[in-house]
């Protein structure tokens, strides 16, 4: 059965941090009269972030979130890794600016390829959502990058109320562009909540390896190559 619909991941799929995710909390902390070098934030934010990942999401499924939820562990996220980073406890006004800077769409740019490919793809008829483990902040980012036009529907766990690999952030996907999961296909980065996920809900999926970990005939390095494949 041909595909009537794509969807696709957000981070590090579509859109990446910009220029570095230690950056733009160093501006905002700044502008909250917290110092801490840029470089050093960078380098302490991935560890802070797997260390408090187990906290992000609820329920016996561990999957559960909401959008206030999400908003308080980005937070901690933030001021983590202001304390990994060797810096002092970032005040709350600090802390809140590093989770806002992430709302506009300059802290962000389209991966490579992404726009030629949503472009490409939309005018084939496809139809399009963005279905993201993120919060309510999605909407705007995308809305300033230019890429809302390209989308029927943009979908986040915070939002939905359960995060990927959870097959009910699938089906809300599905029933927002009224397919079925033999009519879709999911694009993104992540082998389990991306390529795992879709697959345990019925659809079709293909995973997003710019750097070429993970060789194989549903894995992409350029995502302009999805035009071909689909």
């Amino acid at each position: 059965m041909p595909p009537r619909a794509v969807l696709f991941d957000a981070v590090a799929t579509l859109i990446r941090p910009w220029p570095s995710v230690g950056a733009v909390y160093a501006r905002a902390a700044a502008s909250r009269g917290a110092a801490c070098p840029a470089r050093a934030l960078e380098a302490a934010f991935h560890p802070a972030y797997r260390e408090l990942f187990p906290q992000r999401f609820f329920g016996r499924s561990g999957l559960q979130t909401s959008e206030p939820r999400e908003r308080r562990w980005w937070g901690r996220v933030v001021a983590r890794t202001f304390e990994r980073a060797g810096c002092a406890a970032p005040p709350a006004a600090a802390v809140a600016a590093g989770v806002e800077a992430f709302a506009r769409g300059a802290a962000w740019r389209p991966c490579a390829g992404a726009v030629e490919t949503l472009a490409a793809l939309r005018a084939r008829g496809l139809k399009l959502a963005l279905v993201s483990n993120y919060d309510g902040r999605l909407h705007r980012v995308v809305a300033e990058l230019g890429l809302g036009r390209y989308f029927d529907a943009v979908l986040v766990s915070s939002e939905v109320g359960w995060a990927k690999p959870s097959p009910r952030i699938y089906a809300a996907a599905l029933a927002a562009l009224r397919v079925a999961p033999a009519e879709a296909i999911m694009v993104g980065d992540r082998p389990l909540e991306d390529v795992a996920g879709a697959r345990a809900a019925g659809l079709r999926a293909l995973l997003y390896d710019p750097r070429g970990r993970a060789p194989g005939p549903d894995s992409v390095r350029d995502l302009r190559r999805i035009t071909r494949m689909i």
